[in-house]
């Protein structure tokens, strides 16, 4: 499974091997199995079916309820099973994100919730030394609790001042995380971002997150619409079967540009 779909845009095969029971199998050996006799392999055949992301497939993959079976393995011992259960949380959360509107709550939020998902993912959060584990489950929290108020105010404070710690980060991967999470956290009403706060996450960075757009959208679209705040340095834009899958990302030379790009974006559509 892994080398058929591993870093690879194949939707119409993850499809496939959905409706042929592949994922079933996967759901049916993480709950009947003692965790110590869940390995490796058979977690990261699962996270294959949300990486690159697609928004079709992991609306298949919430049906199938897959966040329930991935919740599960965050029991598990082995560090390296927790991380790839969690990025494929947030994989899916993230699909979740980009394919509804940024206005209302999060589609997903009720089954995370009714699982006892977020408080897992939340003590996870608080009580992990691992870097990365810390990072997705931070993020894992910012994007279910789109257009939402936390529980309580700490989970807040906490993991709005775990990503300003990372924001600037060495790793890009990691960084990206933060400034993603960030700039969610940048058009959820209820968490009230001071300006500091959103000026100094614009000045940690020239990158900017874009979602919910047409599969049509083109890099030569986007690079002409950004000019008009600044110049524009690359753009990313992840594509399944020559089609946009939605979301992207733009970078500019100016951190004062990409700020004026992020407040003249809150307040309109790229559509």
């Amino acid at each position: 499974m892994n080398q058929l779909f591993v870093e690879k845009s194949d939707d119409l095969g993850r499809k496939n091997a959905i409706i042929a029971g592949i994922v079933d199998a996967l759901h049916e050996i993480i709950s009947t199995r003692n965790l110590d006799d869940i390995t490796a392999p058979y977690i990261h055949a699962l996270f294959v079916f949300t990486h690159p992301y697609s928004i079709a497939i992991s609306q298949l993959l919430f049906e199938k309820k897959s966040l329930t079976y991935l919740l599960h393995l965050l029991d598990h011992q082995d560090q390296q099973i927790i991380n790839s259960a969690l990025a494929a949380i947030v994989n899916i959360l993230y699909c979740g994100v980009i394919s509804t509107n940024n206005t209302l709550p999060h589609p997903y939020y009720e089954e995370l919730y009714q699982q006892g998902g977020i408080q897992k993912i939340f003590t996870l959060f608080q009580q992990t030394t691992h870097q990365f584990s810390k990072n997705c489950s931070a993020t894992c929290l910012v994007l279910v609790f789109r257009s939402r108020e936390m529980p309580y105010p700490e989970m807040k404070d906490y993991i709005i001042s775990h990503l300003k710690s990372i924001v600037n980060h060495q790793d890009e991967e990691t960084r990206n995380e933060a400034i993603l999470a960030l700039q969610c956290l940048q058009q959820n009403s209820y968490f009230n971002l001071q300006t500091y706060d959103k000026e100094q996450l614009n000045n940690a960075t020239g990158q900017l997150f874009i979602y919910q757009f047409g599969e049509d959208m083109t890099q030569s679209w986007l690079k002409e619409h950004f000019e008009q705040f600044g110049r524009v340095i690359s753009i990313f834009l992840p594509v399944s079967m020559g089609k946009s899958r939605g979301f992207g990302f733009v970078t500019m030379k100016e951190k004062e540009a990409s700020l004026r790009a992020f407040n003249h974006c809150f307040h309109t559509s790229l559509n």
